[in-house]
């Protein structure tokens, strides 16, 4: 038995030996982003199996339990998709994934169902848990020696969208970044208690995320929000070809209010192979925009910058060449092919960064009406109302409602800003104040006593001060709040009721602002006609946007003119919503007018052109069509058309002198035929009767033959 154990166990050794070399031999080369190695990553390259390999060299291959199904459209190559019942995947209880002084768990997630209640679980360790809430934000659970901590995410992780998360502790705080940025924080020391449990993804028991995952890396230590941004652009597998990890703006952005454009590669790249001719800026006509262009071999990043500020509102792309006569990698491997992204800039600084109408009237969303593409989106139920300053609004119960703004380049304000909004309290509370609008450096609440109440604390100092008269409950006011560098005002019905003065700039912030509060802090009103500038308005502007609908409906009528050759006159009917002003524009400039009042008076010139012309009466986005016959054809010929009488006409005039009682309505006694002095002027129908000085009327039943 012994003789028979041993030469089994010389059996096991040599086969465990010959499938070490095959791993190793067939192992897959990792992308190490840290000099400080990572202790488990994760690419999810197989596309098959019932496992998946450790690419960190550390030998910790994961078990899928339960299903988890492969996918092509991972962030970088493939991926893994959970299905939120019971799919799993169990890393080893191994020495390289002990964590106890500090930790990082990364990937790459696209949630595909957002569950009604609760959180599901993302990663999970005996001490250590990160999951998603229903509403999307990170929700992260640590236990360590020095204590218990639980937090949420500032901001959100959209649905069916990339998004790289990470979790990380580095011996004084718990921390949790989106796409590279912190989003929240809580202090802690202490160590992770040791365990021999295994970690996951995933969850077995109906408490998993519902998502697709890819690129999850793993350290024993915490990493700086640069080198989580590093990671993110970098593939867990090196043997990828060569691409475009992050393009910013992102192709499809609106509201683009940034000054340079941003290309990360996959791996460093051939500096001399980015030039202004390998990455392109092109408006919507496709002409190139003057820019210069520099690469930054730390980051992998190429930065074009326009020599001129972009059009507001206007559609560019961003190109970047491959091929050929693209950009190579520092092998000399080149980008598969040319990548464009589009984007669209952002409003005029002077106009809104976000205005909501609140006239949807239904769903979990308010569009942003600025252009910037801000929508909004609707927390534990604001009731939409018909009731609105002008035709809908939003109302909240003062419970926890709250309305959340998207935290983008057009909602980041630093040196002034205004809020505004109609509001129509429904209760004051009987003791403090209540959120009206806050962001993490500024608020606007309103007192038991219908006083507003500013927050404002920037770099230049804390400042809290209230208005001197209030506003009254379930009726309309007008509120606003501003900062023009020099002080922080509040208005009422456009006139000013308060100030501290102040200067510095509001702290730059990833956490997002909203309207209302989820803890019983926000006011119970009806909110309608909200908006947001990066720059304090003047009192007039503040008075004239009072006035002033966001959502406006406009009706024309008629909805086209049909116009003679010879122009005409007219006036087009215009229907519009309550609180819109409007100005007519004109298209061509053989079509002027005017606003009257609820009409538009206008005037088509003659069209002296042989062919049918056409163009509009617009207000806004509705518009009238116009348009205008083609002239009469000038030949270059002349005829002279003549009156012959028949024979029977004349003999009628001598019977008339010899027999008064003769008929005068003898038939065909006063036909005329018009005949021609040229052969190539002939006619369809006799003309009967008097017709000198009608022939240019008559052409139309003419047949011109030349």
């Amino acid at each position: 038995m012994l003789f028979r154990f041993s030469n089994l166990a010389r059996t096991v050794s040599v086969r465990v030996a010959f499938l070490l070399l095959l791993i190793t031999s067939a192992s897959v080369t990792t992308a190490q982003a840290q000099t400080d190695g990572v202790a488990a990553a994760y690419g999810f390259g197989e596309a098959t199996g019932f496992t998946t390999a450790d690419t960190s060299g550390n030998g910790n291959t994961a078990t899928l339990l339960n299903g988890p199904t492969w996918t092509s459209a991972g962030r970088f190559g493939r991926g893994l998709t959970f299905d939120g019942v019971d799919d799993t995947i169990q890393l080893p209880a191994t020495e390289t994934v002990a964590l106890s002084t500090g930790f990082t768990f990364e990937a790459w997630i696209a949630p595909t169902n957002l569950f009604a209640t609760g959180s599901r679980k993302l990663w999970s360790h005996p001490s250590l848990a990160l999951l998603v809430t229903s509403q999307g934000y990170l929700y992260a659970i640590g236990n360590l020696t020095g204590g218990y901590r639980a937090f949420y995410s500032s901001t959100t992780i959209p649905v069916n969208t990339w998004s790289y998360v990470a979790y990380t502790y580095d011996g004084s705080a718990l921390s949790l970044y989106i796409n590279g940025a912190a989003v929240g924080t809580t202090a802690v020391t202490g160590t992770v208690a040791a365990t021999v449990n295994p970690m996951t993804l995933g969850g077995p028991y109906a408490d998993g995320i519902a998502a697709a995952l890819d690129e999850v890396r793993l350290y024993r230590r915490g990493l700086t929000a640069s080198e989580i941004w590093l990671d993110s652009q970098t593939p867990v597998d090196a043997t990828l070809p060569l691409q475009i990890s992050e393009m910013a703006p992102r192709p499809g952005g609106l509201g683009v209010a940034r000054t340079s454009m941003r290309v990360t590669f996959s791996r460093a790249v051939n500096q001399a192979t980015i030039t202004t001719s390998t990455i392109a800026l092109r408006d919507s006509s496709g002409t190139t925009v003057a820019a210069t262009v520099n690469y930054d071999a730390a980051t992998r990043s190429a930065t074009l910058t326009p020599s001129s500020a972009l059009t507001p509102l206007a559609d560019y792309s961003l190109r970047v060449a491959g091929g050929a006569s693209g950009v190579y990698d520092t092998l000399g491997t080149a980008l598969s092919g040319d990548f464009q992204g589009t984007f669209r800039a952002a409003a005029a600084p002077s106009s809104p960064s976000a205005a909501f109408g609140f006239s949807e009237a239904n769903g979990i969303t308010a569009a942003d009406r600025s252009g910037n593409g801000n929508p909004a989106t609707l927390v534990n139920g604001p009731t939409w109302t018909s009731a609105g300053r002008f035709g809908s609004g939003l109302s909240f119960d003062g419970v926890n409602d709250v309305l959340q703004l998207p935290v983008t380049e057009t909602l980041a304000l630093s040196e002034g800003f205004t809020f505004e909004t109609w509001i129509a309290p429904t209760n004051l509370p009987a003791l403090g104040a209540r959120k009206v609008w806050s962001h993490p450096s500024l608020a606007l609440l309103v007192t038991s006593q219908g006083y507003l109440y500013a927050i404002g604390n920037l770099t230049g100092g804390y400042r809290a001060f209230y208005s001197t008269t209030t506003i009254p409950v379930n009726m309309w006011s007008h509120v606003a709040y501003t900062y023009d560098g020099l002080a922080l005002r509040l208005y009422i019905n456009g006139t000013e009721v308060g100030s501290s003065a102040v200067t510095g700039t509001v702290p730059a912030s990833v956490n997002a602002m909203t309207l209302g509060g989820p803890y019983s802090d926000g006011i119970a009103a009806t909110l309608d006609e909200v908006r947001l500038y990066r720059r304090a308005l003047s009192p007039a502007e503040i008075l004239a946007d009072s006035e002033a609908a966001i959502d406006c409906a406009y009706t024309l009528s008629p909805s086209s003119i049909s116009a003679p050759f010879g122009g005409i006159s007219g006036a087009v009917a215009v229907t519009a919503s309550a609180g819109c002003a409007w100005t007519p524009t004109f298209s061509a400039s053989w079509i002027t007018g005017a606003a009257d009042g609820s009409h538009v008076n206008y005037t088509v010139a003659p069209n002296t052109s042989r062919s049918i012309r056409s163009a509009t009466i617009s207000i806004a986005s509705q518009a009238v069509v116009v348009v205008t016959q083609a002239a009469m054809p000038s030949c270059g010929r002349s005829a002279t058309a003549t009156d012959r009488f028949e024979r029977r006409h004349r003999e009628r005039n001598r019977r008339h002198d010899d027999d008064d009682d003769d008929d005068d309505d003898d038939d065909g006694c006063n036909t005329r035929t018009a005949v021609s002095d040229a052969a190539w002027l002939t006619f369809v129908t006799p003309i009967v009767d008097q017709w000198t000085g009608y022939i240019q009327r008559l052409l139309a039943e003419w047949r011109l033959a030349y």
